[in-house]
């Protein structure tokens, strides 16, 4: 791979590599601040749940009406539960302390269904990620295509090329030859007047054959150029 090629070919990934880079950037930075809004809001659950339990002065969690988007717990001391405990998966929590009222006891809230919002949301913004790679890594094929196809053009037409320079100086060798033979001979004083008019008539023919042969060369680049 020449220079020039490795160049050509590094201006094209640039475009592709900088867009893709930015897109993770926004990504990761927007998955962040979703992550961070998630916990806030079962933070807030959370907090007001137990000022609720503490107002109240009642060990057991308020009623909501409907469906909800996250589910309560109360953690007892020593690693137990009052009620049903919360899955064990991992997944994100907001924890308010019941103390003093109810020392060693918090209330915990964490999303409910088997996926929750957060990580609904990272696998959206992972799919727009993927399609971003995708098509950029599609337009940088497609241009790299787009290069390759041309250099193998180019190189094509400087065969061609290097080929009919070699046919025309094929060509124009065998003209001079017979020219510069007949000279000689002719400044030779070593033939007669006959000979001398058959190697003037030959040079005048040669002379014609390189006008033609000039003449082709000048009609060729004519046409490579307004090509």
């Amino acid at each position: 791979m020449s220079g020039k090629t490795f160049f050509s070919l590094a201006a094209l990934a640039l475009p592709p590599v900088v867009l893709s880079l930015a897109a993770h950037h926004i990504i990761a930075a927007e998955t962040a601040r979703g992550r961070e809004i998630g916990r806030a809001y079962l933070q807030a659950r959370a907090d007001a749940a137990a000022a609720e339990i503490r107002r109240t002065k009642n060990l057991s969690l308020p009623t909501e009406d409907g469906a909800p988007k996250h589910i309560c717990a109360i953690a007892a001391p020593g690693g137990k539960w009052l009620g049903a405990p919360l899955p064990d998966d991992g997944r994100c929590r907001g924890t308010a302390a019941l103390s003093p009222e109810f020392p060693g006891h918090s209330v915990q809230v964490c999303w409910a269904g088997t996926r929750n919002p957060g990580l609904a949301r990272k696998q959206r913004l992972r799919r727009v990620e993927f399609s971003v790679y995708a098509v950029c890594l599609t337009a940088f094929m497609a241009a790299a295509l787009a290069l390759t196809r041309a250099l193998v053009k180019t190189g094509r037409e400087l065969r061609r090329q290097r080929r009919d320079v070699e046919i025309f100086s094929h060509r124009l060798k065998t003209p001079i030859t017979s020219i510069s033979l007949c000279a000689e001979l002719a400044m030779s004083g070593r033939i007669d007047r006959e000979r001398r008019l058959e190697c003037a008539e030959t040079i005048v023919a040669e002379a014609r054959k390189l006008d033609e042969i000039v003449g082709e060369v000048l009609q060729t680049l004519g046409k490579t150029r307004n090509g």
